[in-house]
């Protein structure tokens, strides 16, 4: 196979597996959101993310992570998941 061909399947092959191992959250609500991600079982401390209504995150958590919402719901996700906040909860979306 011709090099200049290769180079640049290998480099979009790349990029197409990381975003699937990424997660998406989007805020299904009318008010706002502060999700905590905590990417390492051994930290206290969270990194925290705003989503506003209507909004989405893509490519966060790709080694897996856990989240909670400021309402102290939580759950933990693997790295592919879909996750929807739908009245103050996250609900892992499984379609």
């Amino acid at each position: 196979m011709n090099r200049k061909i290769l180079v640049p399947m290998v480099a979009a092959l790349a990029m197409m597996s990381v975003s699937a191992l990424a997660v998406e959250v989007s805020n299904d609500d009318q008010q706002k959101h502060m999700l905590g991600l905590n990417m390492d079982s051994g930290q206290t401390e969270m990194s925290m993310i705003e989503l506003l209504p209507g909004t989405m995150v893509e490519g966060i958590c790709e080694s897996g992570c856990t989240m909670r919402l400021e309402s102290g719901n939580e759950i933990e996700v693997k790295g592919s998941e879909k996750v929807v906040i739908q009245e103050g909860e996250l609900i892992i979306d499984e379609e």
